[in-house]
Parts: structure tokens; C-alpha cells; sequence
């Protein structure tokens, strides 16, 4: 910033735009670095550029260094891969390397570029299912607009029950208030048994008494288990886990204290996979089970002053994902992404306005596309509903600009893609036919 010049090149992996069964926690940091660096890229535009770069299979010996953990489970065993690809060509180091040099010397960087054979298969092959489920789902999507309540009421939303699921016991973590507290009070109305957690219990208190209450900070693995099984003595199981417990801080990725950073990340990443590991032996006990993960769509296309929360709701994404198919014999995982949901999130965490002029007023990541405020009880409502669906999509847009901003990030990204294919293809050669 100083030199008003610099580049930052992040070695992402293909599996930061795709999920990889046994591979979670690598999706999901290489889905975390993906989104740090368009945010870094947006709040430093002034100064220096960025690029992420995406490889795919790549003998850089990796593979040899890599703990590899056999499954014992049957659960998981013999899963159908994610993503094939047409075999002939095969990744280059040499060529992915002279692909990275090249396109460093470019003017203008890509935010991320896409290198070699599979890779260039397969990420059309996920913006394409990301964006057939985004057209699916919009109709009920756009349908919590706060513009809209005169014409759209709660009862008219109300579909009937699902008896062919077991979704009858919900926990929800973060509940206190906001969109946890609207889903948990609408589930009990509806007849559902609800489990709700809180740092305080006394953050509870209106919560009604048929609603059962757990405090926790749900600050160690250890102490997720132990919610998990609270819950499950209260109710007899867990069917339905929503991770909803969040906390934020508007301020540049610079200028961000650390302790705030890693807190942000542990909150909106950690406690959920922590959660989830925990309630994963009783679900697959049980042969059922729905984990409805509430992101944002920070996670999606970053947002200038989140960068960290927008790091780690990318982060859930690509752990949903992937455990989407990992756990597909016995649970549902399901991403959520609301914006401007009016919870009050800005009102109990840290603004932070930036002391440097290079941050100042960058504007929206998407500009053409308006703040659209969004009713929490219609959104509870389809969130609801569509848990009583035979199948659940990967992502559910809540709300038109949600639904806006993931059509403009899927637009970019493929134009993108196009513009350097030709870059992308020159990180592999033709595979020499066996000798005979």
C-alpha cells in the first residue's frame, strides 16, 4: 500500500470451487482462501493486485506427504466420485508454472485461474449445478422480500408436513435471537420439538417453556458432544441440526485485530464442523438426519469490511458440500445463504471505520444489485418447507438479492473462465497412447 504497487498470487486447488468426498477439511480451508482473496482483491484494488489460482491434479508429491485415514465405516465406503472427467490429457508442472509466470505479467488479474485438464471440467460442471438449483429454488426465494408483505402472508406459505421424513427433533444453535429465535418459536407452532442453545440462558428467558433451553459456549469439540447429547436426552434424538450461531465485525482484512479474526472464523466455522462431528455417529446410528447449515451469501461473493466472515461462511459452504455426498446413505446437509436478514448482527458486534484512504467508500462488490431487506418469519416458513422436501439442494438462496448477487457471481466467474481458457489448457499435455 505504501509502494502503491504489489501482487499476491494464493496456490488455491480445484477443490476450491468443488467439493471431494474424504477431503472436507481440505475444501473447506481451499473455499476459505478462494474468498479471502477476492476480498483482498476488492478492498485493495487501489494499490496492488490479486489472483487465486486453482490447480488441478498436479504430481507435486503431495500425495506421498498426506496423512490418508482408510474408512472402517460402511457408511462411507465405495462413494461414486463427485465430479468425472474425460481422461487423454494430463497436468504439467512445468507448464502449470509457466501458465503462472505468464499470466503474473498480465496488466489485469483474474480473481481466480483455472489450470489444467480436470480443473477446466470441471468447474463449469459446478457453476452449472449451483446455478440450475439457484434458478429451481428462486420462486420461493424472492418470496421473503419485506416489499412483499402485502402481498405474500405467512399462512399462504404454510405447507402441509412431510410424515415420510423423520424431522420431528431440532436443535439450533445461536438462539437467543434473530433468525435462530423466529425458526425455533415457528417450529413450535407447527407441532415440532425444538431444542435451542445459548452463550447465556438467561438470553432465553422468552423463549416459551416447551421449547427446551441449553447454555453453552460451544467453545471445544468437547463441549458440542456434550450439547449433542443434552439434546438428545431432552428430545430422544436429533433429526434436524441448524447451525446458526454467528458473530461478525465490519473492518478491513488489514486492519483487523487477530483475536477478533480468529474469533469471527472459529464462530461461523469451527463451532458448526464441531457440531457436526458430533451429532454424525448418532445420525448415522440412527440411519437419518438433516444438517441445515446457515451461511450468508458473504460466502458466496465476498463483501467489502468482511472478509474473515466472509473466509469462513465460504469455508461451510465447501464442508456442506462435500458432506453432502460423503454423508449421503444416511443425512442431508443443506447451505442456506440470507442477506440483510435485520437481525441486529451490526448492533452487538464491532464497526471498526477504516483510518486509511485506500479503503474508503469501495462501494458494493455488486453494485447494480440493491440492499433488499428480508422477512425472517417467511424465510423460517420456506426453510421449513423445504426441509420437507424429498431432496434438499446444496445451496438455498433466501431472499431476490441473494438470489441477484449468486446470478452476477456466477456470470463473473464464467466469463472469466472463458476469457482464460486458453491459459487454463496450457497447463496439460496430451496423454501418449499405451505402447502396444
Amino acid at each position: 500500500r505504501q509502494q502503491k504497487n504489489g501482487t499476491i498470487i494464493n496456490i488455491s486447488s480445484a477443490s476450491g470451487f468443488r467439493p471431494r468426498n474424504f477431503g472436507s477439511y481440505y475444501v473447506a480451508s481451499k473455499f476459505a482462501a478462494d474468498s479471502i482473496t477476492r476480498s483482498v482483491k476488492f478492498e485493495g484494488q487501489r494499490f496492488m493486485r490479486v489472483m487465486s489460482v486453482n490447480l488441478g491434479g498436479l504430481n507435486t508429491g503431495l500425495m506421498q506427504r498426506q496423512t490418508v485415514v482408510r474408512t472402517q465405516i460402511d457408511e462411507y465406503k465405495k462413494l461414486p466420485q463427485l465430479y468425472p472427467h474425460k481422461k487423454g490429457y494430463s497436468n504439467r508442472l512445468n507448464k502449470t508454472i509457466d501458465a503462472i509466470i505468464r499470466v503474473a505479467n498480465y496488466r489485469e488479474l483474474p480473481r481466480n485461474l483455472i489450470l489444467g485438464w480436470d480443473a477446466y471440467q470441471q468447474f463449469p460442471q459446478a457453476m452449472q449445478r449451483f446455478e440450475q438449483e439457484t434458478e429451481m429454488y428462486r420462486p420461493i426465494s424472492i418470496t421473503t422480500d419485506a416489499a412483499k408483505k402485502d402481498k405474500i402472508t405467512l399462512p399462504a406459505v404454510v405447507l402441509p408436513r412431510n410424515r415420510n421424513l423423520k424431522i420431528q427433533n431440532w436443535l439450533i444453535t445461536g438462539a437467543s435471537g434473530g433468525f435462530g429465535k423466529i425458526l425455533a418459536l415457528r417450529l413450535r407452532r407447527l407441532g415440532y420439538t425444538v431444542t435451542v442453545t445459548s452463550r447465556k440462558l438467561s438470553n432465553l428467558d422468552s423463549m416459551p417453556d416447551s421449547i427446551h433451553k441449553i447454555e453453552s459456549q460451544l467453545d471445544s469439540p468437547e463441549e458440542c458432544r456434550n450439547v449433542i447429547q443434552q439434546a438428545i436426552a431432552k428430545m430422544g434424538s436429533v433429526d434436524v441440526l441448524v447451525n446458526n450461531a454467528t458473530t461478525n465485525c465490519w473492518c478491513s482484512y488489514e486492519e483487523c485485530p487477530e483475536d477478533i479474526m480468529r474469533n469471527v472464523f472459529y464462530v461461523n466455522f469451527n463451532i458448526p464442523a464441531n457440531m457436526i462431528k458430533a451429532v454424525l455417529p448418532h445420525m448415522r446410528e440412527n440411519g437419518n438426519g438433516t444438517v441445515i447449515n446457515i451461511s450468508s451469501i458473504a460466502g458466496i461473493q465476498p463483501r467489502a469490511r468482511v472478509s474473515t466472515y466472509s473466509a469462513a461462511k465460504a469455508a461451510l459452504e465447501g464442508l456442506t458440500r462435500t458432506l453432502k455426498s460423503e454423508c449421503q446413505r444416511f443425512a442431508r446437509f443443506m447451505a442456506v445463504e440470507p442477506v440483510y436478514m435485520m437481525t441486529g448482527i451490526m448492533a452487538h458486534n464491532p464497526v471498526m471505520n477504516t483510518k486509511i484512504s485506500e479503503y474508503k467508500d469501495l462501494g458494493r462488490y455488486t453494485q447494480e444489485v440493491e440492499g433488499i431487506p428480508n422477512r425472517k418469519d417467511i424465510a423460517a416458513q420456506q426453510l421449513i418447507n423445504i426441509v420437507n422436501r424429498e431432496e434438499l439442494p446444496q445451496c438455498y438462496l433466501i431472499g431476490t438479492e441473494s438470489y441477484l448477487v449468486a446470478k452476477n457471481e456466477i456470470e463473473r466467474a464464467m466469463t472469466e473462465y472463458e476469457k482464460y481458457q486458453t491459459e487454463t489448457l496450457s497447463a496439460c499435455e496430451k496423454t501418449p497412447a499405451p505402447k502396444k
